[in-house]
């Protein structure tokens, strides 16, 4: 049996983004610049001054502008959680996502398995009697009243995985805004963004940041 810190940490491990894929370094360091060029010519590979240009405008406060190369950092990854931490999630406007759907798929899920090592059997088990409640009913007003209560009774603890895209801006907002969040969800995704290409560098969690 899983002492409570091994299953902390496998969900843990199990929270964190994977498969991510950051794409457009070095054309928003070179876009950046273009404000102060009287002509532009064509390139695809960042110089050091692109770069430190990027640090120097990357670490500006979030809202007045000068950051807004950030933007084109494009970062795309598969990031599975609860159905508690998607709602907080959907408050980004910037970040977009493919999700698993319980419309679709909800009769098919391994409810116990599908769900966080912190959902009591309590109500998997509930979940699982409205499912079986759902296929069990015949007329069409049973099954349209089965629905309804199977969708009111799907745990919080539901883990679902989004194919998700967003930005080093929005990930700069969402550093400052959760990296010491009551949620360890968000602390352990604060911690990879730790972790991503010149994300500390460019001052999507510069060092003022850090503890």
């Amino acid at each position: 049996m899983m002492t409570d810190k091994e299953i902390y940490d496998a969900y843990m491990k199990r929270v964190t983004p994977r498969n991510w894929r950051v794409c457009g370094l070095d054309m928003a360091c070179i876009g950046a610049g273009y404000s102060m060029l009287p002509t532009v010519t064509p390139r695809d590979t960042a110089t050091e001054r692109d770069y430190h240009r990027g640090q120097k405008l990357g670490h500006t406060p979030i809202g007045n502008g000068e950051d807004k190369f950030l933007r084109f950092i494009h970062v795309d990854f598969d990031w599975e959680l609860p159905r508690y931490m998607w709602t907080e999630v959907d408050t980004y406007h910037f970040l977009e996502r493919n999700s698993q759907s319980t419309m679709h798929r909800i009769l098919e899920m391994d409810i116990e398995k599908a769900c966080s090592p912190y959902t009591t059997a309590h109500v998997t088990d509930m979940t699982k009697y409205r499912i079986k409640c759902y296929k069990q009913a015949e007329t069409s007003e049973q099954i349209e009243i089965a629905w309804l209560e199977l969708k009111a009774n799907i745990p919080e603890g539901l883990m679902l995985t989004s194919r998700v895209t967003t930005n080093y801006a929005t990930l700069k907002t969402i550093y400052r805004q959760r990296k010491y969040h009551k949620n360890p969800e968000w602390r352990v995704f604060c911690k990879w963004i730790e972790t991503l290409p010149m994300a500390q560098k460019f001052g999507v969690c510069g060092k003022e940041d850090l503890r």
